[in-house]
């Protein structure tokens, strides 16, 4: 027998009472007007039926029998019905594809006093009563009665509504009648009280002194965005307001188990699901036009075949599940603390006094939006520019690493920018966001092994100025990993500003050494002389800036960045660095077949030819241009080292000896190493070369052994393992991390960047990426 000691534990479906043999059960009102189930006990048999037929519970049934999820944006392909429509039409497309093949429509609409009910609907003229949302609980009276009776009549039935209804009604039903059963349910932020509305209407009418005819919950002539409801009255005056709408928004008048809706999650009970899809801006930008665009969930196959008959006269367009995301989705709307308090003052006072305690009647509403509304356009205006100047100062600080690279300026600049972005930080959200990663372990772990490995180097200051290097860069990183965390799309702010600082090394090094040089090196097939920074690392900067702005001409259309590249393209052809130029072309090119669908075949492998066409098209285009002769040439020298026959490039030769060297000293000091900072002294000794090894995997296993390896080889490994483990590898932004960081260890090969700020900004940018990847993943979980 059915008995209701908790109210959150009762949605009010009224399957209980439909699915009772004895009619022993009643739905009776409380004082908000949500109704619950009583049982005549004189009438109950205890056949538990209604205790079997509730869904409302964690273990409720799933019936999408495999079905993988689609999702869709919406939009109804009529804009004058699209415009009647409370979203993007998804709803009415539907209903009027049923009814037109002759099926029953059951929806949510008004009774002639205007409350909330559940409705029959066979024609196209009747639907128009059950468009738009309601924010109030509808009476379902014996809707599910109806509705068996009409699958037993071997119609095709369409029922709509929230998911705890869906749940009941199908419970409810012998699944021997389901066969043409089609279901909608809406995703819901909970029920609103019937008793408020009803109260609402009242003082509304009182105070127009006129009776309401129709109304709107929100009128989309003031935008889709709105919460605006519509009153319209018999003597024809049409007035607005807000007051039930507010207090349903705040959790107020909201039922109590909404506060635990075991449904709000992806796990749906219908076979679509609809909403308004306030995800939008992650799709496309077309769709900012504030006419209203449907979120559509398909979850079963049956669902499936709807859409599929609807899609060839109206808009739809495939997305990703994260793309559609909200809370309603995640978890049950969360219990205002004042809602016990708000039904007690309801209870005693009445609707007028708690409009005007919580709602927006009374007069310390009105001082509170004023100041609201002053504070808001002075702290967002405040806060804009304080987001802007911190990407700013990220971006010049970015190129002020390469431009500063030999000047007593690097570490300067980075102390000034941090200490700036620090006080920018603080204004912005004082101490809040701070937390302790796997970053801040691991680089500190790295730094803490270089300085204890000058207990055993040949050299100790060696190694304590490298560990000390580290730790600075910890320090400064960690203010940036905080600040980027708390801004909203952080990690693509940092991709930016690793692109625009390419293109500022770039333009600063023309300005440096002249574009008359700069013509000449590349036209004599010459190379620049390292002066500012290692004209190598120039090369690569400008690489990594290349390859973001070829992910944002493909992956978000701006085709005018593809410009930029032209004076990066000269500086990196003038620095004659085969290692970025290999990067550069693996990169792009990698970004390139990212961008096909992997979940269609036939894509992946358009994708992968083109790109192993377009990989020897450039190969052959860059090998027959004048401006890359001499790096052709290195290039020629390179690849005669590797294979073994022709005449092999002496800096390759070089370097390939001093990575064999650094290879022998690992060998002889396997665990820890010579110390930190120290294999140039044994290179001075064997190759007359006192310099460091120019590869980093031979530098640092040499100064570090296994351990060193380790320690700083694994924040990259970890950095690919998190963002595999959080989903990340579906995404754009987990596609391009992984580009970056391939084309990072690649770069390794040709030099030295354990102690890099540039290396370690990308380490932190990875990291900022990861740290919001898991967000979002536990808060879907």
């Amino acid at each position: 027998m059915v008995s209701i000691i908790d109210k959150s534990s009762c949605c009010g479906c009224t399957a209980c009472v439909n699915i009772c043999p004895r009619n022993a059960i009643k739905m009776k009102p409380d004082v908000l007007g949500f109704i619950y189930p009583s049982v005549d006990e004189d009438l109950c048999v205890n056949c538990g039926l209604c205790d079997k037929v509730c869904q409302f519970n964690k273990e409720y049934k799933d019936y999408s029998e495999g079905f993988d999820q689609i999702a869709y944006a919406f939009r109804f392909s009529d804009e004058s019905e699209l415009m009647k429509s409370q979203s993007g039409g998804a709803f009415y497309a539907i209903a009027s594809h049923i009814i037109q093949g002759e099926g029953i429509v059951y929806g949510v609409g008004f009774s002639d006093d205007l409350n909330v009910q559940h409705k029959r609907v066979t024609s196209l003229e009747q639907l128009d009563e059950i468009r738009f949302s309601k924010y109030v609980q509808s009476d379902l009276g014996s809707v599910y009665s109806m509705i068996l009776t009409d699958l037993k009549a071997g119609n095709v039935v369409l029922f709509s509504g929230t998911a705890c209804q869906v749940a009941g009604l199908k419970s409810y039903l012998p699944t021997r009648y389901q066969k043409n059963l089609i279901t909608i349910d809406i995703i819901c932020h909970g029920v609103p009280s019937p008793a408020v509305w009803r109260d609402y209407l009242k003082y509304v009418q009182g105070k127009h002194k006129s009776q309401i005819i129709e109304t709107c919950f929100r009128d989309k002539n003031f935008g889709w965005n709105t919460n605006l409801q519509r009153f319209i009255f018999s003597n024809g005056v049409v007035k607005y307001g807000q007051t039930s709408n507010y207090l349903y928004f705040r959790g107020y008048t909201i039922r109590e188990s909404c506060n635990v809706c075991p449904f709000t999650n992806l796990r749906r009970v219908s076979d679509i699901t609809i909403g308004d899809f306030w995800g939008w801006h992650n799709i496309s930008e077309k769709f900012n036009d504030d006419k209203g665009i449907s979120l559509l969930l398909v979850n079963t196959c049956i669902g499936a075949n709807i859409i599929d008959d609807i899609s060839k006269s109206h808009f739809l367009q495939k997305c990703k599940t994260a793309d559609c995301i909200q809370p309603q989705l995640v978890h049950p709307t969360i219990k205002n603390p004042k809602h016990d308090q708000f039904v007690h003052d309801y209870t005693r006072y009445g609707f007028l006094y708690v409009a005007k305690k919580y709602g927006d009647l009374g007069f310390n509403y009105r001082i509170t939006q004023l100041k609201k509304w002053l504070n808001q356009s002075y702290v967002m205006k405040q806060s804009s520019t304080s987001e802007k100047l911190i990407c700013l100062l990220t971006t010049v600080l970015y190129a002020c690493f390469s431009i500063f690279n030999t000047s007593a300026w690097s570490s300067l600049s980075l102390l000034i920018v941090t200490v700036i972005i620090l006080v920018l930080q603080i204004h912005r959200k004082g101490l809040n966001g701070i937390c302790f990663t796997s970053f801040h372990s691991s680089v500190f772990l790295f730094g803490v092994f270089c300085l204890l490995s000058s207990l055993w180097a040949l050299n100790s200051q060696e190694a304590i100025e490298k560990g000390t290097t580290i730790m600075e860069i910890l320090v400064c990183m960690s203010i940036f990993f905080w600040v980027y965390t708390t801004l909203e799309d952080g990690f693509n702010k940092l991709l930016k500003s690793i692109m625009w600082g390419g293109f500022i090394i770039s333009v600063y090094a023309i300005l440096f050494y002249g574009v008359g040089h700069i013509m000449f090196v590349i036209m004599g097939g010459y190379r620049l002389e390292s002066a500012f920074d290692n004209v190598n690392a120039i090369g690569l900067l400008c690489a990594f800036s290349v390859i973001l702005s070829v992910y944002y001409f493909i992956y978000e259309k701006r085709h005018w960045l593809l410009l930029m590249d032209i004076p990066i393209i000269m500086v990196l052809a003038a620095c004659g660095s085969r290692k970025a130029m290999i990067i550069l072309v693996l990169g792009s090119l990698a970004v390139y077949m990212l961008k096909a669908d992997a979940s269609s075949i036939r894509s992946l492998i358009f994708r992968f030819i083109t790109t192993i066409v377009l990989l020897v098209v450039l190969v052959l285009v860059i090998s027959q241009m004048s401006i890359f002769a001499g790096l052709n040439e290195r290039m020629e020298g390179l690849i005669a080292l590797i294979i073994g026959t022709g005449e092999v490039d002496h800096s390759a030769m070089i370097r390939q000896e001093m990575a064999n060297l650094g290879y022998a000293i690992f060998l002889e000091n396997p665990i820890v190493g010579i110390g930190m900072g120290n294999a140039h002294i044994i290179d001075a000794q064997v190759l007359g070369e006192d310099c460091y090894l120019h590869n980093n995997f031979a530098e640092v296993l040499a100064n570090g052994g296994t351990i060193g390896f380790w320690l700083y080889y694994r924040m990259f490994f970890n950095s690919f393992r998190l963002t595999k483990k959080y989903g990340g590898l579906q995404e754009d932004g987990g596609k391009i991390l992984v580009i970056m960081l391939v084309s990072i260890v690649l770069a390794d090969y040709g030099l030295v960047s354990y102690y890099s700020k540039i290396y370690y900004f990308f380490l932190m940018a990875f990291y900022v990426y990861i740290f919001q990847l898991k967000k979002s993943y536990y808060a879907v979980e």
